[in-house]
């Protein structure tokens, strides 16, 4: 997380959330629960790579540009890309009624909070979680931002189409 925190390759960003994630996974199976684990693994699956395919448009339309303290410079507007980013990191970062949220949950839950183990791993885990929403806010606002201020006056388009066809 402090990594993340740190680096300004949007790709590396969205690779090393990943070790996270797969700790959360680890953790699951230590404590009893290879389903909840199961669940874990294919809700971050499926919104990681969500996530790599909304980074990827953005990489392409900012003229191949990686990044992150650049990239908005050269980022046209996309609104669609970057709303399948803001709720791919939303799910992430484990945010309420997301899937991230209930499977993260399942698992502080099934720490044992008397043990003195338990109570290091729940801070861990909770230390970790802020770290992951750090890194991912300043993903967010980077390319909300970048929205913002590249939005034309007649509306964004995420695909290189004409908005128009003459006739």
């Amino acid at each position: 997380g402090l990594r993340a925190l740190g680096e300004g390759d949007i790709k590396k960003i969205v690779a090393l959330s990943t070790l996270r994630q797969l700790g959360i996974i680890v953790l699951a199976v230590g404590i009893g629960c290879p389903l909840l684990a199961f669940f874990h693994l294919i809700a971050h699956a499926f919104f990681k790579a969500l996530l790599f395919v909304g980074v990827g448009n953005l990489i392409h339309a900012a003229a191949r540009f990686q990044d992150l303290r650049v990239i908005g410079d050269y980022q046209p507007g996309l609104p669609f890309t970057s709303s399948i980013l803001v709720v791919a990191k939303g799910s992430l970062c484990g945010l309420p009624f997301f899937s991230g949220f209930f499977s993260k949950e399942a698992v502080l839950e099934g720490l044992d909070l008397a043990s003195r183990a338990g109570l290091v791993l729940w801070v861990s885990m909770a230390l970790g979680g802020l770290l992951t929403q750090l890194y991912s806010l300043r993903v967010v606002l980077k390319v909300m931002l970048a929205l913002v201020a590249h939005q034309p006056l007649g509306g964004a388009q995420d695909c290189d189409r004409p908005t128009h066809i003459a006739m």
